[in-house]
């Protein structure tokens, strides 16, 4: 079945949205015994990591696989996908219900109280501080901007080197004139203590 599509050309089916190469590519010349695998090694349901699978593939009109540029195979492209969604998925179960994140430089979280330590007042200055830093986020220049936001997603410095193809050196600097950006922007907004 997979013999009558290239890579590239199942690619290109799949963007444009053809049911077949759908099909084709849950087969089982591409991801059916990637599915068994991973399945197996992180104690997931099969049918539902490939329906999540899919739905990750489809996500913003194929991004993902418009991605791949060709220079390994396909398979090996959607291994590395699927091992990552993998990985992501387990660390989200792992942590549980989400608060608002972030990492310093060296990956490490930032600490802030644990909830049950805060009163009422507190409470709600957190949570207007919190929203203050989402609104301020959005003030930054577009890279600044998704640089504070894989970090709020518990990305590593690593990561977001490799997204934006820089050092870590770099990447270390980027971030770190970002979040000077950010506290310019809290001062400007009556947000002192950043």
């Amino acid at each position: 079945m997979s013999d009558e599509w290239s890579d590239r050309d199942l690619v290109v089916a799949l963007v444009k949205g053809e049911a077949k190469a759908v099909e084709v590519i849950l087969g089982e010349a591409y991801c059916a015994p990637i599915l068994r695998a991973l399945s197996a090694r992180f104690h997931l349901d099969r049918e539902d990591l490939r329906q999540d699978l899919l739905i990750h593939l489809m996500k913003d009109d194929w991004a993902c696989l418009r991605k791949w540029e060709g220079r390994s195979a396909l398979k090996s492209y959607l291994w590395t996908v699927a091992i990552h969604f993998c990985c992501q998925r387990c660390r989200i179960m792992k942590r549980g219900p989400r608060t608002c994140a972030l990492n310093d430089c060296d990956g490490r979280p930032v600490e802030f109280k644990d909830k049950t330590q805060l009163d009422p007042r507190t409470a709600t200055a957190t949570k207007d501080y919190l929203a203050a830093i989402l609104r301020a986020i959005e003030k930054l220049p577009e890279r600044d901007r998704l640089m504070m936001y894989m970090l709020t997603d518990e990305r590593s410095v690593a990561e977001i080197a490799e997204t934006f193809r820089l050092s870590l050196e770099a990447t270390r600097t980027a971030i770190h004139r970002a979040r000077q950006r950010l506290k310019e922007i809290l001062a400007e907004g009556g947000h002192d203590d950043a």
